[in-house]
């Protein structure tokens, strides 16, 4: 996965910027969307491509400091899994 960091080496750092965020566990809700309707008129949710997550350590209860990003290749087994596990964590507050 790429993160968004410079393309070239820059030659210097004149100071250190530093980010905070307010995070909270995802519900599912937070990470599907309406994809469509099926035969019966049910409505069908995929992954919300482009989201933008966290993952806590079960064991250490630390966050990661590399986010993840939903693409069309993530696992939605995988982001149920996180999901029960109190693992995925997502920005309060949407941003840019």
């Amino acid at each position: 996965m790429t993160t968004a960091t410079a393309l070239q080496p820059r030659p210097f750092v004149v100071q250190n910027n530093i980010v905070t965020l307010e995070l909270v566990y995802a519900l599912p809700e937070d990470l599907k969307e309406l994809s469509g309707y099926d035969d019966q008129g049910r409505k069908k949710y995929q992954l919300k491509t482009g989201m933008i997550y966290w993952l806590r350590s079960e064991l250490t209860a630390t966050i990661e400091s590399t986010p993840y990003q939903i693409t069309a290749f993530t696992d939605s087994d995988t982001i149920k899994q996180y999901l029960d596990r109190k693992m995925l964590l997502i920005a309060k507050n949407p941003f840019n």
